[in-house]
């Protein structure tokens, strides 16, 4: 027996041009309708709107309170950086060197990201931490492997398996 979410997801994969149709046609009627209210609207609050020059302004009276902020903010952003990082121990080139070695043994004299498969050149190539520095990885070299550019910026601070859950659920769409 299929459930509620199954059952609808292959009813749109169905009838998916028949239901954009229909959003298309229903927004253009709303629109027509309402064209005049949400102009209207518009008029009445424009002077709500946040301008440059507002902001210039704003800036201007609230200077030193911006400027106290954002120190502090900055503060705090880089202890809790530098704090992460020591506690990931050293990152030697050895390491690194050891890490592309492993890859281009395993994968038979070629260099392969680890998650998708794709075959990389040198430039192409980046480090991808497994269990992320900001979720209390480390920089030893069983939590280090070789990713494309793709894979290590879409992965973001997602564990290992988050991310083939996201790879999966992706590819599905």
């Amino acid at each position: 027996m299929i459930d509620k979410k199954e059952y609808n997801r292959q009813y749109y994969l169905k009838h998916k041009e028949k239901i954009k149709r229909y959003a298309r046609e229903r927004g253009r009627k709303y629109y027509q309708q309402h064209r005049d209210k949400k102009l209207e609207y518009a008029k009445e609050y424009k002077h709500r709107s946040r301008t440059p020059e507002k902001a210039g302004r704003y800036y201007q009276t609230h200077k030193e309170e911006i400027k106290k902020y954002n120190f502090q903010h900055r503060k705090v952003r880089s202890a809790m950086r530098r704090c992460r990082v020591k506690n990931a121990g050293k990152l030697t080139i050895q390491t690194i060197q050891e890490v592309y070695d492993k890859n281009i043994i395993t994968n038979g004299g070629v260099l392969r990201c680890v998650y998708c498969g794709k075959e990389l050149t040198n430039k192409e190539a980046t480090l991808e931490h497994k269990q992320p520095l900001s979720r209390g990885g480390t920089n030893e070299k069983e939590n280090l492997a070789i990713a494309c550019r793709d894979c290590n910026c879409s992965k973001y601070n997602k564990t290992v398996e988050e991310f083939r859950g996201y790879l999966i659920k992706k590819e599905e769409k």
